[in-house]
Order: C-alpha cells, then structure tokens, then sequence
C-alpha cells in the first residue's frame, strides 16, 4: 500500500508540476485581488463570505454592472468553490457577486496562454544532496554551465502547489534549499534555464 501511495504521489506531481492554485477572496463588499493574472492550467479557490457568489458573465454584462450569467462559464454558489483549467481558457474573464455587482463587487481573471516544454532530468552537472532528506534540507549542486549561468527553481507539493521559489542561482556554487517547515512526502523542483527545463523528485523523511 505504501508503494501503491507514493505512486499516485509520484504521477500526480507529474501531472500538476506546472499548474498554480490562486485564492481570491471576499474582503467585505469586494474581491480580493479583483484582478488577478494566471498561467493557462492554473485553478482558481473562491474562498467567500456567505452572502458572495461568483458568476462569470459577459464584458458588456460586467460594463453595466449587470448579473446575467455567461453562457459556458462558471458560476459558483455562495460561500465560493473551486474553478478547474477546463472553465479558465486563455483569455480575460469577467465575473461578478450577483447581489452586489450594482455596488461593484466585481473581478477579472486573466489567463495567459502557455507553451508546453518537455522538462528533461537533471543532468550531471546539477546534483541535489541528501536525497531523500531527514530534516527537509536539501543542498543544490550546480557546476559551471556552458549554455546558462545562472538557473530559476521551483518547488512543488503533491497537490501540485508552488511553495518554493529562487530565482537567478548562479552556476557553479552549492546552494541550500530549507524544506524544514514542510511534511514529510515527495515534492516536485523543476529548474528553468534560458531555454531549457529540468525536474526532479525530492523526498522529506522526518
């Protein structure tokens, strides 16, 4: 059972690495942020008071203050929910409290369309130590780098959430990744390059 569990860590890492989860909230009669800016595959958490709804609708619903749902889009009930990728397509989303769109209680989702990039293994030249890692503090390794001097990393949970990010490391130093306040599982770091992607599994036992 334990090997079947860190399977389904394993591929669901691999299936959500590139996606972010995004809260907005209601803060008294409006939405907070009201505009907010994702990667096409993200989610977004409407986290609500339970007199706020939101319901997608169209620009020119949106411009007038109106409530009239869009056609196709999401709409969520009071007290907010979860909008999945497959409601946020690549493009900007007007939403609005259907109670309260007259005193502006409106938002803006705005989607940018990505481009799908085959993450590699590390290569030789990066190594990260120890792996796995009893206290949740990893050691990143990099040589000298013909094709890049200096790397952005990523961090991901099992959930497929951001919760670490460095960017500009140079090449050729040891630096130190602190996962210390993090449980004990698998996490996903994907490096970026100028051009180039690489991924690896990291594993916290505490």
């Amino acid at each position: 059972m334990k090997k079947f569990t860190i399977c389904v860590l394993i591929l669901t890492i691999g299936m959500s690495a590139r996606a972010t989860t995004w809260t907005i909230t209601s803060a008294g009669f409006g939405f907070s942020p009201m505009n907010l800016t994702i990667a096409q595959g993200d989610t977004v958490v409407f986290d609500l008071e339970g007199i706020h709804n939101a319901v997608e609708v169209s620009q020119a619903t949106y411009n007038a203050n109106g409530t009239s749902p869009l056609s196709g889009g999401f709409a969520l009930s009071f007290g907010g929910g979860t909008v999945l990728p497959a409601n946020l397509s690549a493009g900007t989303h007007f939403y609005v409290c259907q109670p309260h769109a007259g005193g502006g209680m409106k938002g803006i989702i705005i989607v940018t369309q990505t481009t799908a990039t085959e993450a590699s293994p590390l290569p030789p030249s990066i190594s990260i130590f120890p792996n796995p890692s009893q206290n949740g503090i990893f050691q990143l390794k990099m040589d000298e780098l013909e094709f890049v001097k200096s790397l952005d990393i990523e961090i991901f949970d099992a959930g497929g959430n951001k919760i670490y990010m460095r960017q500009r490391l140079n090449t050729g130093v040891i630096h130190e990744m602190d996962l210390s306040l993090f449980p004990a599982g698998m996490y996903l770091i994907k490096l970026f390059g100028d051009t180039r992607i690489y991924s690896s599994k990291l594993l916290i036992q505490k």
